[in-house]
């Protein structure tokens, strides 16, 4: 018995966008001077939750790409990496991106990956 997972998308894409203002909130935020860790695991948080989604529903050119922003986070978080205004804006073009495939997706489009492409060449 196969289960028809389409019905849960518009869910995917709500949660989707949520996830993505939180992020981007907490990164305009950030006080590089005293960068509070509970903002970058929020932000850490967000982005898994869109990976894991996207994984689940096949949207692989969505979690592929968040899951290079999710290993970003990670080497800030566990201080490999730190955290500059440099970052800030590829996290933040990183989101804009996200929320550019998941508008494709939702209006039944193909995902163009070349602006992921070109920021992940970035990282």
């Amino acid at each position: 018995m196969s289960v028809d997972l389409s019905q849960f998308h518009q869910v995917f894409f709500e949660e989707s966008h949520e996830g993505l203002d939180v992020m981007e909130s907490a990164l305009l935020g950030i006080d590089l001077a005293n960068i509070d860790s509970e903002s970058i695991n929020t932000i850490f948080r967000a982005a898994h939750s869109i990976k894991g989604g996207s994984g689940t529903f096949g949207f692989n050119e969505i979690a592929e790409f968040t899951h290079v922003v999710e290993t970003l986070l990670d080497l800030i978080r566990s201080d490999q990496f730190k955290m500059e205004t440099e970052q800030v804006e590829l996290f933040l073009k990183s989101v804009d991106c996200i929320r550019t495939m998941i508008n494709q997706l939702e209006q039944e489009q193909a995902v163009d990956t070349q602006q992921a492409g070109e920021l992940n060449l970035q990282t």
